[in-house]
């Protein structure tokens, strides 16, 4: 049986890159995300911060196959402040899809996933993890954070168990985040970084942890300043998720300047990329290059629509979060990708109106809109092989009423959020089951977990 007064220790781990490494382990407070308010890394960050308040050590590693045998422990160990018996009891958590699984050889495993959606993909090669719901064998079990049960089988097609998680985990690590009306100053872009998407350079987008001089935040700040109200242009978060190969998202924002400039208050869309996995921000690049080439011959007007109101952002702190938590009216929700119920969750507990975006084929509920429309599948073919994907492109009527109806009530009330107050026996009871269940009664060195289809 495992020792309870016994300290947890956790090694998390997620798709990289997201995060600078000088080690192959280092201590949680040692890894600076790119964009910790959605996705892996956001994921990550609610757990870690969670577990730290119940009393756990919380380490980070970019690459958990680095862990082969004890000799590896032993070396590695001192590194953590650890010793080799110490790290060998710890449980590994990955964050990410299925697909991207990671398995830290000799110890525990546990899969942290967010997404839910797996329909609409038919394969056409062999691949292992062409259905994006398989996992490495030697997976125990898989923390669901979005509340779904998105059933996981392994290579071997058992079944995975799904531990539930509370719900006050969804923003562990943003918890004191409350709007208020008071003036934004440069102080409070400190973990904020906003730029015209059509000025994007990848090479410089990594290099600060927050920017007030830009232009494109000066502008937001002024406006916000002077029509502090709740009369300033609405400001609408879209969040992006770069590991979805069919998202949506691009095609809205290429379609922008199509009808945003009749407009006399053209609502600010805000990009948020984040799951910038092995292709890092090829997309985000790609999409300012194409926006820039359907710019060429444009009337001037239509340019600097473009430039000044179609933004990219990236968070990297809670004073960052915070800001644009005030500027924000409301979130634009993919509904094509597969993280949409988390995101969605993650920005109703901050307050904000939240609306999906999905195709009239899909129960429409209250603040779902169908502006999508189907389109022909997606060809993808990457490291999973290849495969078909359904996709969907955004209707210009949608995108009518989605423009018109961002600037009908600026936000949700501010004490929204409160219903999401962190439940402390809720998390102690949470991480105390991981505990005696998933720590290891015996040494697991010497485990053969060599599962060939492992998705390196």
């Amino acid at each position: 049986m495992p020792n309870h007064d016994e300290k947890l220790i956790f090694i998390l781990s997620a798709p990289s890159p997201w995060s600078k490494f000088n080690a192959a382990i280092v201590p949680y407070d040692a890894c600076h995300g790119l964009q910790i308010l959605l996705g892996w890394e956001a994921q990550l960050r609610t757990f870690a911060t969670a577990a730290r308040k119940i009393g756990a050590r919380c380490f980070v590693t970019p690459a958990p196959e680095m862990f082969f045998s004890q000799v590896t422990l032993e070396l590695l160990a001192p590194r953590a402040g650890l010793t080799a018996h110490q790290l060998s009891r710890a449980i590994h958590v990955r964050f990410g899809p299925a697909r991207f699984c990671r398995i830290l050889r000799g110890m525990t495993n546990l899969l942290a996933n967010a997404e839910t959606m797996t329909s609409g993909i038919i394969p056409t090669g062999a691949h292992p993890f062409r259905h994006h719901n398989v996992a490495p064998f030697a997976l125990q079990a898989a923390i669901d954070l979005s509340g779904q049960k998105m059933k996981l089988i392994r290579t071997d097609a058992s079944e995975i168990q799904n531990i539930s998680v509370p719900r006050a985990l969804i923003r562990s690590d943003v918890s004191k985040i409350i709007p208020d009306g008071a003036p934004i100053s440069a102080r409070d872009f400190d973990g904020l970084r906003i730029a015209s998407l059509v000025e994007f350079e990848a090479e410089e987008w990594g290099g600060k942890s927050g920017d007030a001089d830009s232009p494109a935040a000066r502008k937001m700040m002024l406006e916000h300043n002077v029509h502090s109200s709740g009369s300033s242009r609405p400001v609408i978060l879209l969040p992006w998720n770069l590991a979805n190969p069919v998202s949506g998202i691009p095609d809205l924002a290429s379609k922008f300047h199509l009808r945003a400039t009749g407009l006399g208050r053209a609502p600010y869309l805000l990009l948020l990329p984040y799951n910038a996995g092995p292709a890092g921000l090829a997309a985000v690049s790609r999409l300012s290059e194409d926006i820039n080439e359907l710019l060429n011959g444009v009337e001037p007007e239509v340019g600097n629509l473009v430039r000044n109101f179609l933004l990219v952002a990236r968070v990297t702190n809670v004073t960052g979060a915070a800001t644009l938590r005030r500027m924000a009216a409301a979130a634009w929700i993919d509904g094509t990708d597969p993280e949409a119920d988390w995101t969605s969750a993650r920005f109703e507990s901050f307050g904000l109106r939240v609306s999906r975006l999905q195709t009239a084929s899909e129960d429409i509920n209250q603040g779902r809109f169908a502006v999508l429309a189907d389109a022909p599948s997606t060809e993808i073919n990457d490291e999973f092989g290849r495969r078909f994907i359904r996709s969907s492109a955004i209707t210009m009527r949608g995108l009518d009423r989605m423009i018109r109806l961002a600037g009908e009530g600026n936000r949700e009330s501010k004490t929204a959020s409160s219903n999401l107050r962190q439940k402390t026996s809720e998390m102690i009871e949470f991480f105390y089951h991981i505990k005696k269940t998933y720590i290891p009664t015996a040494d697991l060195q010497d485990q053969s977990e060599s599962d060939p289809a492992r998705a390196d």
